[in-house]
């Protein structure tokens, strides 16, 4: 995913000054205002801004201070909206979107990118999970797991689910995928945590680790985002303290 506060920082330089007795619009680079694609631009910056607008509330909500950011949105709103007509002295010589609030989106920006984990597994991973799920499929045929056969097709069908998912590779398929390896990883911990103490059930036990150790990256990858992005100290540290021993 692209940066929008960056984007809109990039894009907002261009329109930062005016001259003296000039459209508000003449100033801005690019296309002229009687044309469609002026107002694409337009359009464009209104999302771009937008989006940074509900990137501070994200922040706001883990409880990061966003005071010091809140003047330069202002600023760019303002600015993205001016009316258009002729500025004559000492207006003219006023920027319509002060530097300060450029440099603030870019100071922006650069938290943004420390606060955005990947939301989707990296090929590798990918890969990982893919042999994990190949031992899930094994360990459904082990009687030793004392497994019901309406929990053997509950397992099965998530399993198919999320081999499904590793082939998508859109943003929103692996936002889904995530949780899907989450849900089968918190399936087998209880499968694992349900055997007896004999010797044939601690061989199941042992394959069921080596599965959770494949697919465990990517489950608690997801958690740790979900817990940035719903904020809260306490529950954040609960949920990303780790998988079970």
């Amino acid at each position: 995913m692209g940066n929008s506060a960056r984007e809109l920082a990039q894009l907002l330089v261009g329109w930062r000054d005016k001259l003296e007795g000039q459209s508000i619009y003449g100033t801005r680079e690019g296309a002229a205002p009687g044309s469609l694609e002026f107002w694409r631009t337009q359009g464009h910056a209104i999302d771009l801004l937008e989006d940074t607008d509900r990137m501070l509330a994200v922040m706001a909500a883990a409880g990061r201070p966003i005071d010091h950011y809140e003047p330069a949105v202002i600023a760019c709103y303002r600015g993205i909206f001016s009316a258009d007509f002729a500025w004559s002295t000492p207006q003219g010589e006023a920027g319509l979107i002060p530097q300060w609030a450029i440099g603030l989106l870019i100071s922006l920006a650069e938290v943004i990118d420390g606060l955005s984990p990947s939301v989707g597994p990296s090929q590798e991973q990918r890969a990982t999970v893919s042999e994990g799920l190949t031992d899930v499929f094994a360990l459904l045929s082990d009687e030793s797991l004392g497994l019901s056969t309406l929990q053997r097709e509950y397992v099965f069908e998530l399993v198919s689910e999320i081999r499904k998912l590793l082939e998508e590779n859109h943003l929103f398929g692996s936002v889904d995928l995530v949780k899907r390896i989450n849900e089968l990883y918190g399936v087998l911990s209880r499968i694992m945590a349900g055997l007896d103490d004999t010797e044939e059930s601690g061989q199941a036990r042992d394959k069921i680790r080596l599965a959770l150790a494949k697919i465990a990256p990517v489950a608690w990858v997801g958690i740790q985002l979900a817990g940035i992005l719903v904020g809260g100290a306490s529950s954040v540290q609960s949920l990303t303290a780790g998988p079970p021993a």
